[in-house]
């Protein structure tokens, strides 16, 4: 955003907020409440059991991590991104760590990092072992929408812990071989792949979260041309892009190459009615707005 407000300096009156510092403009993506609420981290077993029992009519995910595994850090990173979604916050989110409570993985045949069970009146109902984004996501996506889903929040009787140390993608810019330069080439490449590129969960027919569909439905309202690139099926790009952007969150949207923004950005320049000519001028897109004329009756 503050390469959009550099080049279109007109619009730098509008957002006052996003002029200050790239670390305040993502705090500002989400409601500040929203940005502290991590998944209720276990420090008792006999917490794991109340918070199973208390909830057991939502769906409660327990990670089961360990701090060495550099696996668990990206399903531990996936994890915090589903509890600030709002279309998932009838789930409760746990994480615990195995080799503080071995007689809990003990009892629930605990035996890979990171594995993620799903419960539903104190019984397993899925069983995921290892750090497949996609089939993490899936699975969420299937429980939170075939129910049953009651009305209301899950109990947290845990004080919300600060977010563990080390869950970063610093590393991720790395391609296979080692070498920064060929991601960074390719991500350069992607993001102008089409004059208005979203970097969501899912795509335009399926979002799979809800800060996604919102950023479809808006852009769909609007009229614009875009095309979509599903992070899901590339860890490689979804850690990387949050580096070579300076943008932590998805949904990422691109005019011409240019970073716009995430959802928050699209709905303030909707809210001012600026966001078809802010799309259109950044990259001369023709906007897809139908012309009607006048036919005799």
């Amino acid at each position: 955003m503050l390469r959009f407000l550099e080049k279109h300096p007109k619009y730098r009156p509008h957002f006052p907020h996003w002029t200050e510092t790239e670390e305040y403009l993502s705090r500002l993506m989400m409601d500040p409440d929203k940005m502290k609420l991590t998944p209720v981290f276990i420090m008792k077993a006999d917490e794991l059991y109340e918070l199973l029992d208390v909830n057991k009519r939502f769906l409660t995910v327990v990670t089961f991590v360990a701090p060495w595994s550099i696996t668990c850090k990206t399903i531990m990173e996936l994890t915090r991104e589903f509890v600030v979604d709002p279309d998932l916050e009838h789930i409760l989110f746990c994480e615990i760590t195995v080799e503080d409570f071995p007689d809990v993985a003990q009892k629930f045949a605990i035996r890979n990092v990171p594995s993620i069970l799903f419960f539903r009146d104190n019984q397993v109902c899925e069983r995921l072992i290892g750090a497949d984004v996609q089939d993490y996501t899936t699975k969420v996506m299937e429980h939170a929408n075939n129910g049953p889903n009651y009305i209301g929040k899950p109990t947290r009787t845990i004080k919300t812990q600060t977010p563990l140390v080390g869950v970063t993608s610093s590393d991720s810019l790395l391609s296979h071989d080692g070498c920064i330069f060929p991601l960074h080439e390719r991500l350069k490449e992607l993001i102008s792949q089409a004059d208005i590129m979203v970097f969501m969960k899912g795509n335009a027919a399926k979002p799979r979260c809800g800060f996604s569909r919102q950023v479809v439905e808006i852009l769909k309202e609007v009229g614009v041309p875009f095309e979509t690139f599903d992070i899901l099926e590339d860890e490689e790009v979804r850690q990387g892009l949050k580096v070579f952007s300076k943008w932590q969150t998805y949904p990422q949207v691109y005019a011409k190459g240019e970073l716009i923004g995430g959802l928050d950005v699209i709905k303030e320049l909707r809210d001012l009615g600026t966001l078809d000519e802010a799309l259109g001028k950044i990259g001369d897109i023709a906007l897809a707005h139908p012309v009607t004329e006048g036919v005799p009756s």
